[in-house]
């Protein structure tokens, strides 16, 4: 089961990244992994407004489908850590160790501190973890999860949110939706690690299922407007935290095509964020 997202918390899809890459990961890797660290993690995690939104990572009795991240609390975590939002982010994106952080104050920890040590090599290994392969065909369409996901993007679980929202709407209301944005948008969004990647939010009128897929856009489908900026940036504006006409401004956004339709993205963002489970 896809582990949900928490609005207002950047580290929400660094959560969602690291449980669906350990899912993804051959048997081997899954299991030389678990006996290397062998540690439940609970993340006390400090967002904006003082609030506090608790994860575990358990690396120690995982789930038969695979999951190893939960929204909440265990019983018995072998460590507690308390970081902010953005130095959690920070440290899974490798622009913080475990140890800087540690050091200065940043992170808080109770109980086994030799389990906390291993953070940067779980961010690391699960990053580097690759999905098991096939020989085999698929047997049926991909779901708009599978085909929006992509490792290594934290937008990815935003557009997947997206994907979600807009499909689960009732008809009237996609339709109201729908109508009002009327057009393609592409976004070419770029990660910490300066890979680049394409979605396509297909917001016409006519269209009902697979609102967003991995793109670029090709024909008979066409973008109307196309979207640049960072996935750092994407996440922001996903979360209110910066206005796409500020990032336009300021040159965090770049944009070709329709203008007055790139603005109607925030009126799709906002459509989403109560559809979201907390």
């Amino acid at each position: 089961m896809a582990l949900d997202t928490v609005q207002g918390f950047a580290s929400s899809p660094v959560f969602v990244a690291i449980d669906a890459a350990f899912a993804e990961a051959p048997p081997k890797s899954q299991e030389d992994l678990v006996k290397r660290i062998q540690a439940v993690y609970q993340f006390d995690i400090q967002g904006p407004g003082n609030k506090t939104q608790t994860w575990t990572l358990d690396l120690k009795n995982t789930a038969e489908d695979g999951q190893v991240v939960s929204i909440g609390t265990l019983s018995q975590p072998d460590t507690v850590l308390k970081v902010a939002d953005k130095d959690f982010v920070a440290m899974s994106r490798g622009q913080l160790t475990g140890q800087r952080a540690f050091i200065t104050g940043k992170l808080k920890v109770r109980g086994n501190v030799v389990a906390a040590t291993k953070l940067d090599a779980v961010f690391k290994l699960l990053k580097n973890t690759k999905p098991a392969t096939t020989t085999s065909p698929p047997t049926s369409t991909p779901s708009t999860t599978t085909t929006v996901a992509v490792k290594g993007f934290e937008s990815s679980a935003v557009l997947q949110q997206i994907a979600s929202a807009v499909e689960g709407m009732a008809p009237p209301a996609r339709k109201s939706l729908l109508a009002n944005v009327n057009g393609v948008i592409q976004l070419d969004i770029t990660n910490a690690s300066n890979q680049k990647q394409a979605w396509v939010l297909d917001l016409q009128p006519q269209t009902t299922t697979n609102v967003v897929r991995v793109g670029p856009a090709q024909a008979p489908i066409t973008a109307n407007v196309i979207l640049s900026l960072s996935d750092y940036d994407f996440v922001a504006i996903s979360q209110d935290k910066l206005r796409p006409q500020a990032a336009y401004i300021t040159g965090k956004l770049k944009l070709q095509g329709n203008m007055a339709l790139a603005m109607k993205l925030e009126t799709v963002l906002k459509a989403a964020r109560p559809q979201a489970k907390l």
